[in-house]
């Protein structure tokens, strides 16, 4: 999951600049969405899906607002990052391997 993330955030990055990402980063990290997500894995056991993520991601304002395909995935893969660290971690829902086909799924929609 690390290598799609970096290599997205370094795509990312290379297209809109280092201060969009830790804007984007920090926006999607503050947001309603994540507590949403983080909170919904807390209350049903169950984890999150790619299309979850995206759906997620996609109503955070600051998101919608790019109208970038760029941007609604890299917020998907920064709160995909966010939970793994958060709840996976701790409740270990989902292994490295599913982390890495959940980020594949949802990297896959950047063409």
């Amino acid at each position: 999951m690390e290598r799609i993330y970096n290599q997205n955030k370094s795509r990312f990055i290379n297209l809109y600049g280092n201060v969009k990402f830790e804007k984007l980063y920090n926006k999607v990290n503050e947001s309603n969405a994540i507590i949403k997500l983080t909170g919904f894995t807390a209350t049903s056991g169950l984890p999150p899906t790619a299309i979850d993520f995206i759906i997620s991601a996609n109503t955070i304002p600051y998101v919608m607002s790019r109208f970038s395909v760029g941007a609604s995935i890299m917020a998907s893969l920064i709160e995909l990052k966010i939970w793994n660290e958060t709840v996976n971690r701790y409740r270990q829902l989902v292994s490295e391997q599913r982390l890495t086909i959940i980020a594949e799924q949802i990297a896959a929609r950047w063409i």
